[in-house]
């Protein structure tokens, strides 16, 4: 399991908060204390959040092999409670304790940690390898959970580990919440190595996480597109990033523009850029682009991480032209279980059985790499022609527009937060696409959705 055998790191610093440091050994004597009343069996929600308290729970439920369902602790209660009654959880593990759930109380309170248990004799029969369960994306009210496996995580984790070269004196920081598969590798990645991690709740908007990074000689950093768009409004020049070796970025395509410009921009600090792919249904990664090929391939999506390999589907058979778009399929021990809806679900074996249709569109090129060009749902008919609605939002950036696509067939939305945009947005459609003007309306709001993993929320547009 991913964290058997910390205990040989002992005395090194563990993780570290704006408030304290724990070695190993402490962290680890109170990961096992906490799940002390949990039996081996029992499923757990954790309510997390970036505090030493989640991790501290996270790594107890792993080595017990208790599996753990993480959703984020500031869900809406109703969301919480429909989790609660599909999966009925043995334990409610949080840093609320005024939570109050119909048939459940308090079982302990040790410091800020609060565990609930069931008032019922619940008796749920799990599937002996699941580790984890996640909501896609770092969705809170998605219906169905991602299932994943110890192997999962450890095959994930020793990629992860592998292509970064992570390292026992590497220092980590939390730039994601723990309950999203990007920001939770993080953790599982450097406590792997030894390594060192500030879990914390700041954002790049907080001079305090650029003060961390500097007061600890952070070594790298984490985001995903929307953390790079703060990033180029903050400016970094002011920021001592001196400690800092590599930055890397996933959790959605960066535009090709902005790959070039952080690219240029770290190179210049010695600091290497490293561009990645991956979903929650590969546990967090598939591919990596090595900071040497950026200049050359930047747009691209890189290589399949080790252990992992990918092939492209184009009607039922697999494409073996470069240049030719299909489906993406990825392979490797990474890929999860399954989904879970119920209860019930956490019983079933390994649904994928290591295969993964990622949904997206790609094609790989003369050298091996691989580019995203859309999502397959992320297509509308306009009066019987396709529209990629990627391609559309691309094509509206590069002119100056930021816009979000969105809709069904024969009705396009495309959202803009500018009223004054609205005719240039029109005469960019019409001179560099065939969309008629009756396929599409033109809607002004104030902001874009964005999710805590700070991914677009298509869906809430469409409500």
């Amino acid at each position: 399991m991913i964290f058997d055998g910390l205990e040989r790191f002992a005395d090194r610093i563990a993780i570290i908060t704006a408030t304290k440091q724990y070695s190993y050994r402490e962290l680890l004597l109170w990961a096992d204390d906490i799940v002390s009343c949990i039996q081996t069996g029992d499923v757990v929600l954790l309510l997390s959040d970036n505090t030493v308290e989640t991790v501290v729970a996270y790594i107890g439920a792993m080595r017990k092999k208790i599996p753990t369902i993480i959703l984020n602790a500031h869900t809406p209660l109703d969301n919480i409670i429909d989790i609660v009654r599909r999966f009925l959880p043995t334990h409610i593990v949080g840093v609320n304790d005024k939570l109050e759930i119909e048939g459940y109380r308090k079982s302990l309170k040790k410091d800020r940690t609060t565990i609930w248990s069931t008032v019922s004799s619940l008796s749920t029969c799990v599937n002996e390898e699941l580790a984890i369960l996640l909501t896609t994306s770092g969705s809170t009210g998605s219906p169905k959970l991602v299932r994943l496996s110890h192997l999962n995580l450890l095959a994930n984790t020793t990629s992860i580990c592998q292509y970064l070269n992570i390292k026992s004196d590497d220092i980590g920081i939390t730039c994601l919440p723990l309950y999203y598969s990007f920001g939770l590798s993080l953790l599982n990645t450097h406590l792997y190595q030894g390594a060192s991690v500030i879990v914390t709740d700041e954002s790049f908007l907080n001079p305090l996480f650029w003060k961390m990074i500097q007061e600890y000689h952070v070594t790298t950093f984490s985001g995903v597109p929307y953390s790079f768009s703060i990033l180029k409004r903050i400016g970094l020049d002011r920021f001592d990033l001196s400690s800092v070796r590599y930055v890397t970025q996933a959790g959605g395509k960066l535009p090709k523009e902005d790959v070039e410009y952080w690219d240029n921009y770290f190179k210049k600090r010695g600091i290497d850029l490293i561009v990645m792919y991956g979903q929650t249904e590969a546990t967090a990664r598939m591919s990596y682009l090595p900071s040497a090929f950026l200049k050359n391939h930047s747009g691209s999506i890189g290589i399949a991480i080790p252990g992992g390999r990918f092939s492209i589907i184009k009607d039922g058979k697999i494409v073996t032209t470069s240049e030719s778009e299909g489906e993406l399929i990825y392979q490797g021990d990474n890929v999860s279980m399954g989904y879970a809806e119920n209860k019930d679900d956490l019983t079933l074996g390994d649904c994928n059985q290591g295969t993964l249709h990622t949904g997206d569109l790609a094609y790989r090129d003369k050298d091996g790499f691989y580019y995203i060009t859309g999502r397959m749902k992320r297509f509308v008919k306009l009066f019987g022609n396709r529209t990629n609605l990627d391609e559309l939002e691309g094509i509206l950036k590069q002119n100056g527009i930021e816009a979000l696509c969105a809709g069904t067939d024969d009705n396009l939305r495309i959202y803009i937060k500018d009223l004054s945009l609205r005719d240039k947005t029109e005469e960019i459609i019409r001179k560099n696409t065939l969309i008629s003007t009756l396929a599409y309306k033109i809607i002004v709001i104030d902001h874009f959705p964005i999710s805590e993993s700070g991914k677009i929320m298509y869906a809430k547009l469409l409500e």
